[in-house]
């Protein structure tokens, strides 16, 4: 029988090489930093800049500027809430809530008092349970 490659205890395979946290991010970073020429106008004039006359930019601002692009020509409302969503921040959404309101850290509970907490949510007719 071949050796399986996913064994239980080892998710990334047995020739996997381990990098630290964020590795991921650092190499996206890198790339979206990188310099690039713009070859459609349309995004290209979201960019306009006179000291820029080969449309060199980031990826970074180039995904922006396509974004934006897609947002004011073509209408479209994903680009439009992920535009406003960054720049302004999203909406709160109000909840409203009629009753007492319980603050309770529930780490490190022991099982007493996990045990009077349920009895009190039970009296007050609250299930306890999320």
């Amino acid at each position: 029988m071949p050796k399986k490659i996913f064994e239980k205890g080892n998710p990334g395979g047995g020739n996997s090489k381990k990098h630290p946290n964020g590795y991921l991010t650092v190499i996206l970073k890198k790339i979206l930093e990188n310099k690039i020429s713009i070859n459609d106008s349309r995004v290209a004039a979201i960019l306009a800049d006179d000291s820029n006359p080969k449309k060199q930019t980031t990826v970074k601002q180039a995904i922006l500027a396509r974004l934006a692009y897609n947002a004011m020509d073509k209408g479209d409302n994903e680009a439009i809430k992920e535009i406003l969503n960054r720049a302004d921040g999203k909406v709160k959404e109000q909840i409203e809530y009629s009753g007492n309101i319980i603050n309770v850290n529930v780490n490190n509970l022991d099982k007493k008092t996990e045990q009077e907490l349920l009895n009190v949510f039970s009296k007050k007719g609250l299930s306890g349970n999320t």
